[in-house]
């Protein structure tokens, strides 16, 4: 990589300046430190995703998670540092690695773009026009079915600024090509009662004092959902809007009335997915009629066991569905006669998603496994193939694919959130120092957990 010498040092010049600007309280001589542990994150970020690519191709069951707090911690663990000194740089490295991810400059994205050259298999195809349009002609044959995962996070994506909307920009990119994009009524629905659960959630657990929390502690809060809210409520020069509360900031997803408890509006709600994202939408009876019920009910026993659920009502649901989902493509190969090798091309249809566990569950029942298509590799996809980018500025939009299975976020158990909101208490009668105080407090002890 000796050519990205230049990119390398305005990538580390550009962190520089973050640095100076946002994060002024910390020491001198730690900054080095935060600098070196952005640019290992970013490289690593990278090499992960390329292995996720990698997985996709050989149908491996790969853990598609890539979590930041861990590749920090395992750089800051090697070095020279003690105890409270690694604690300001995971804080200090945290806030501007997700700024670097979600709102990079244009020195940040050539260097991104630069690592996923190098980390994907650019430099294999460079040069070869055969195997491009090979790639290019497959993803116009494909037919997915969009995961309900996929769509959260879309859906995460809307207050974001354009460019860094990776999911979203993927998604578009395959519609605008005249790819086909499936939502099946179960999938809807899930996605439907995720944004009623997020809603009760942040009603009986935020609302109090949403207002006086600092961007640090929302690493700590487990839906995606409610994390977007307070990055675009907190750092508005970040996004396209600033939410004023968190009605104001369901209004993005229709009416905040839809998400109200027993509001009963999935139709609504499906309404609204199918236009903002040109999706193609699938009946439920379509899916389920003539599915083995036998294989059903084993796989979606082995998914609840695997996820090491216990078997609620809404854990089986959510496992039937997935269940359903792999099925259902597996079954819709064989109708439409997809053959690894039965045309140049190959299967055309999949189950996009990062849901993983329900390969593994597959595997283990000796199940079709080979269904679900890696995110990543649709970015990689389109990015290999120069006739998809009519500009610089649309390559640079699928330049950022790090949402693709990247966690910035250092959750902590549904007990350790409850303790945090707890020991905030009533706030009722605090003047806004003591409340910031108390925050702060709550969200120290959270590390000690």
């Amino acid at each position: 990589m000796g050519q990205s010498k230049s990119s390398e040092e305005e990538f580390a010049a550009s962190i520089h300046r973050r640095i100076q600007t946002t994060q002024q309280d910390l020491p001198e001589q730690l900054r080095p430190f935060v600098i070196s542990a952005i640019r290992k994150v970013v490289i690593e970020t990278y090499r992960r995703q390329a292995i996720n690519f990698i997985a996709s191709f050989h149908k491996i069951g790969a853990d598609n998670d890539i979590r930041v707090f861990e590749i920090i911690d395992e750089f800051l663990e090697l070095q020279p540092l003690d105890k409270s000194e690694k604690d300001i740089c995971r804080d200090s490295t945290s806030l501007i690695v997700r700024n670097v991810f979600y709102s990079s400059n244009k020195s940040e994205r050539a260097y991104i773009q630069l690592l996923m050259k190098y980390f994907s298999i650019h430099f294999l195809m460079d040069g070869d026009v055969a195997i491009t349009s090979y790639f290019s002609e497959m993803a116009r044959r494909l037919r997915l079915y969009i995961g309900a995962d996929i769509l959260v996070r879309m859906l995460s994506e809307t207050l974001v600024k354009p460019e860094s909307r990776a999911m979203t920009n993927t998604i578009s990119l395959l519609t605008d090509s005249g790819v086909k994009v499936y939502l099946t009524r179960q999938i809807m629905k899930e996605v439907y009662h995720h944004l009623c659960s997020t809603n009760s959630e942040f009603i009986a657990e935020h609302e109090k004092w949403f207002r006086h929390v600092q961007i640090e502690q929302t690493k700590h809060f487990d839906k995606i959902l409610i994390r977007a809210f307070y990055y675009a409520y907190l750092e508005p020069d970040k996004h396209t809007a600033s939410p004023k509360n968190w009605q104001n900031y369901l209004s993005n997803f229709g009416s905040p009335l839809w998400y109200s408890r027993d509001a009963k509006r999935e139709d609504d709600f499906g309404s609204f997915l199918l236009n903002k994202f040109k999706l193609q939408f699938v009946e439920e009876h379509e899916i389920i009629e003539g599915l083995d019920r036998y294989a059903l009910e084993k796989l979606t026993d082995k998914i609840v066991s695997v996820r090491e659920q216990s078997i609620t009502k809404t854990n089986t649901i959510l496992a039937k569905n997935d269940a359903q989902i792999l099925l259902h493509v597996a079954r819709e190969r064989t109708q439409r006669k997809e053959k690894v090798g039965s045309d140049i091309y190959g299967l055309s249809t999949w189950w996009l998603t990062e849901e993983s566990v329900v390969l593994r569950a597959a595997n283990e029942l000796g199940l079709p496994s080979d269904t679900v298509m890696n995110p990543q590799f649709l970015v990689n996809l389109y990015y290999l193939d120069p006739r998809n980018m009519k500009n610089s500025e649309q390559a640079d939009e699928l330049a950022m694919p790090t949402t693709f299975g990247l966690r910035i976020t250092d959750r902590v158990s549904k007990e350790q959130l409850d303790k945090f909101t707890e020991n905030i208490g009533d706030l009722a009668n605090l003047d806004e120092a003591a409340i910031k105080a108390r925050i702060r407090a709550a969200a120290n002890a959270l590390k000690t957990m």
